[in-house]
């Protein structure tokens, strides 16, 4: 027999969406059609939007981490979300890593173990950029 109860279970939260199909977009490595639509639905709403910054840093991460600089340089800059030559601040690391699951957070997406190295290279290896 078909009861309501279990119907209402079968069915997605319409804030549920976006994020599944982040989590989609991430297994497929497609990072910026996931940045994009956490992009989209951050302008639209903030619910869920520590569950969309947790996906956006794995995104950001790889995104720069696969786009390298001329002569093959890493971009360290925009893998931890500098937009100019500075000093690494370790608040700007601490964020990505908590975000990453490296404090007391939980990041459920795709590739954060990933992310997590590529990020922690612009720590150990001197910052190589041309911005």
């Amino acid at each position: 027999m078909f009861s309501r109860e279990g119907a209402s279970k079968n069915r997605t939260d319409p804030e549920d969406k976006p994020i599944q199909r982040c989590h989609q977009l991430l297994k497929m490595r497609d990072f910026k059609s996931a940045r994009y639509i956490i992009q989209m639905n951050k302008l639209v709403s903030n619910k869920r939007d520590a569950e969309f910054e947790k996906a956006l840093v794995i995104c950001d991460i790889l995104i720069a981490a696969e786009n390298r600089l001329p002569h093959g340089l890493l971009d360290c800059y925009g893998m931890i979300r500098m937009t100019g030559p500075g000093p690494v601040l370790f608040e700007n690391m601490e964020k990505i890593m908590n975000l990453l699951e490296w404090g007391d957070t939980t990041n459920p997406f795709p590739f954060r173990h990933e992310a997590s190295e590529k990020s922690l290279l612009c720590l150990v290896a001197p910052v190589q950029s041309n911005h």
